[in-house]
């Protein structure tokens, strides 16, 4: 089975369990969204079920951060490890997010002072 065959039907559960878990509480959603195209397509699927939210962007990133994924990757066996070159293509396809896409804010976890103030 292709690794994409369900993808589909695990991305409306994922952001229906979002939208869901707004109703009451924070929702810190961990996706690996790289870049403008994938991050709109998830905030567009949530605000559907639940507009009334405030979207954060948390995202990880320095001048060597390719470097730090894939030695932390080296450390990871069977399937828990990813292919070297995913990991690559990953990284040369990121874009840094910006609030124009949809964030009230935009937070590099690595370097912000914001986020070492409030965490």
């Amino acid at each position: 089975m292709s690794y994409f065959a369900k993808e589909k039907e695990v991305f409306a559960k994922f952001t229906a369990t979002i939208a869901s878990e707004l109703q009451c509480a924070d929702v810190f959603a961990d996706s690996t969204c790289i870049n403008e195209a994938s991050r709109k397509k998830l905030i567009t699927a949530v605000k559907k079920l639940n507009k009334d939210f405030d979207v954060v962007a948390l995202y990880f990133y320095n001048d060597n951060i390719l470097d730090r994924c894939l030695t932390q990757n080296a450390r990871r066996s069977g399937r828990a490890r990813v292919p070297d070159e995913a990991i690559i293509n990953m990284c040369a396809n990121f874009t840094i997010p910006k609030k124009s896409e949809g964030f009230k804010y935009v937070i590099n976890v690595l370097e912000d002072d914001i986020y070492k103030r409030y965490c």
